[in-house]
């Protein structure tokens, strides 16, 4: 509660002129333009009477001897702050705020100052009145200096606002009056209004060595604007003052419990408690202040003063919170400390973040992996190469293709290619196109229909397979957000995902454009070039042998003509009949050497045969690896190894950044 116009009427300093009672309003604004005019001249000069002190100004008083920071105690923390702004710049990116943060706190502990105290709460604790009251001293101060306290914030949008002590002065952002309590504390009040963006409200928390965190005895610590604060609290000494009257149900007992609870909760120890009516203490100064400028009225308004002020308790606060905050030793290179801490927890929550992640994306390569292997499998279930058993011959395999193929050709080597039959048609020089013929119609053909089918399965897989591998690249460059923490800096200062590669996706693009698709025919040519073989190389070669063996039946045949002839014609060495059976022996001896000779042909020709077989198979293998290795799994295959890698690296950079985040931990604890 501020002073009422009538109450400022009353407010006089000894021997101060006339115009100190008929004291105009706004004495805060007109300091400002005052002291600006007497810096011009060089001459210390106030707005008027009424904000010149009566008494001689104060000089500022020097540094408290336990703020002025030893070397050996600074150097230390300075290096830990060094390093950590480093591992904000340069490893972890785009902490922006904490960078600045940490700077600060690096430039604040190479100069010595005194102590620092936050007060914050929102408007319904009225925090600006729990600060009048402590700094206020009608037996000391001139009613000018208690109006300059008062109006501090007449006519100004100061959102923080620094006090200290000294002689007066208003400016943007600070004020400086005498004050026995600043005096004799060695500290300074910064007062936040947490309405302020919350990164800005950290940045300035994070500057005081101790907090005076003042609020409602209804709401306690649950407004949003406090309640977010608590993690950087938690960080430095924390006073609580429940300003104002108790619930008509609770008991100061109670509401302390309640509020313990919740900070517990959030992992905050308090520093103490304490229980203030800033109203009553400001009505109490009032009336100490009437009854030293009106000494008629002395007796009631030093009995109003006491019984008010006695009820405010602001006293008791003043004296405990003074003599806690000379306890604190070095309150500068504590609050470094706790702001390193902080910097590092920022890191170390980024860290665990990217951990995730990454363990994330690990699990997605591996899911892409395991697709690929998986489609793969399912496809090679149904391939002509896997369904031939070593035990059996399955219908639809190579073998069972090529063994109907040779049974089909055997019954034409019994039938119309036997040897009789060649003979008697005297078709032994067709052999070679009647069988090259049958090997192009019938070689293979249901194998062929089967590698199409299979060809086409290839086809669809490739597809999949480009598409999954395309849509996990990008799942893993765009990510999710990292968590934000209560002390994170906001989305847009996040840096670049981890798994982000141009290269990668220029090459996986390069690689869309340059693997051709799976054709019919991609399967094809093992078994184009294995009938081919047959063709050209087993075929003449039975057709020679075909040959040989005919030579030899008629050369077996014309032999024993001539030599029945030359014994019964020329030599009459025997009669005609006996020629003629010698004759016919002969030949028929001809024929059983010929079809010797066409029967070993076949076996070398179904020799050849199995070894063409079991290469077909081998070749058909061989060719369907080399299309899914060159054509299906290329392009997902090098985005898991390309996504691999990058994981590995991203693991190794972090945990070797996790080090040396606990090794900054340990030197600041």
């Amino acid at each position: 509660m501020l002073h009422t116009a009538a109450a400022k009427a009353r407010l006089k300093a000894p021997g101060a002129t006339a115009r100190i009672a008929r004291a105009r309003p706004g004495p805060a604004r007109r300091l400002v333009a005052a002291s600006q005019s007497a810096t011009r001249r060089g001459v210390r000069a106030f707005a008027s009477a009424a904000t010149q002190p009566a008494e001689p100004a104060l000089p500022p008083l020097p540094v408290p001897r336990r703020a002025r920071l030893p070397p050996p105690a600074a150097a230390p923390v300075l290096e830990v702050l060094e390093e950590t702004g480093g591992v904000l710049r340069d490893d972890v990116g785009g902490a922006s705020a904490w960078y600045e943060r940490v700077e600060a706190a690096a430039i604040d502990l190479a100069q010595p100052r005194r102590g620092r105290i936050a007060v914050i709460g929102d408007a319904l604790s009225a925090p600006r009145d729990v600060v009048s009251a402590l700094l206020q001293d009608p037996l000391a101060n001139s009613s000018a200096v208690r109006a300059a306290l008062l109006e501090r914030y007449t006519g100004a949008a100061d959102d923080a606002l620094t006090i200290s002590h000294g002689a007066p002065l208003r400016s943007e952002g600070a004020l400086v009056c005498p004050s026995s309590w600043l005096q004799s504390s060695g500290y300074e009040i910064l007062e936040l209004t947490p309405r302020r963006a919350y990164e800005s409200t950290t940045t300035q928390l994070l500057g005081a060595d101790a907090a005076l965190v003042v609020l409602d005895p209804y709401r306690l610590a649950s407004p949003r604007a406090l309640s977010d604060l608590l993690p950087v609290l938690s960080t430095r000494p924390v006073h609580f003052a429940i300003n104002g009257a108790l619930p008509p149900s609770m008991t100061e007992a109670a509401v302390a419990d309640s509020l313990r609870q919740a900070l517990a909760a959030a992992g905050v120890t308090p520093a103490s408690i304490s229980f203030v009516d800033s109203a009553a203490a400001l009505s109490a100064l009032d009336a100490l202040a009437s009854a030293l400028e009106s000494p008629e009225h002395s007796a009631a308004s030093f009995e109003a003063f006491q019984s008010a002020f006695l009820r405010s308790r602001i006293g008791p606060l003043q004296s405990s919170l003074s003599a806690a905050l000379r306890r604190v030793p070095d309150p500068q290179i504590a609050t470094a400390r706790a702001t390193a801490r902080l910097a590092l927890d920022y890191v170390a929550a980024i860290i665990e973040a990217d951990e995730t992640t990454t363990r994330a994306a690990a699990d997605v390569v591996a899911r892409l992996r395991k697709q690929v292997a998986a489609g793969l499998d399912r496809a090679k279930v149904g391939s002509v190469v896997s369904r031939d058993l070593a035990s059996a011959e399955v219908d639809g395999g190579v073998t069972h293709g090529l063994n109907a193929a040779r049974r089909a050709l055997e019954a034409r080597f019994q039938s119309r290619l036997s040897w009789l039959g060649l003979l008697a048609r005297l078709r032994v020089d067709d052999v070679g196109a009647e069988i090259g013929s049958f090997v192009d119609s019938s070689f293979g053909r249901d194998i062929e229909q089967q590698l199409v089918f299979e060809a086409g399965q290839l086809l669809q897989l490739q597809h999949t397979f480009s598409t999954a591998a395309d849509q996990t690249v990008r799942q893993l460059a765009i990510g999710k957000p990292t968590p934000s923490t209560s002390n994170s800096s906001s989305s847009a200062d996040r840096p670049g995902h981890p798994f982000t590669s141009p290269l990668l996706l220029n090459h996986l693009r390069s690689l869309s454009v340059s693997i051709p698709p799976v054709v019919p025919t991609s399967l094809l040519a093992p078994l184009t070039a294995r009938r081919a073989q047959i063709a050209t190389t087993l075929v003449p070669v039975l057709q020679a042998r075909a040959q040989r063996a005919a030579a030899a039946t008629y050369g077996a045949a014309l032999a024993g003509a001539a030599a029945s002839w030359a014994a019964t014609v020329p030599l009459e060495l025997a009669s005609a009949y006996t020629a003629t059976g010698v004759a016919a022996l002969t030949a028929l001896a001809g024929v059983a050497a010929g079809q010797a000779l066409w029967a070993r042909a076949q076996r070398r020709f179904w020799a050849d045969w199995g070894r063409v077989a079991r290469l077909l198979n081998e070749d058909i293998a061989r060719q369907r690896d080399n299309v899914v290795r060159a054509l299906v799994v290329a392009k997902p295959g090098m985005a898991a190894d390309g996504l691999g890698e990058l994981v590995r690296k991203r693991e190794v950079r972090l945990g070797e950044l996790r080090a040396r985040v606990d090794g900054l931990k340990v030197r600041v604890r």
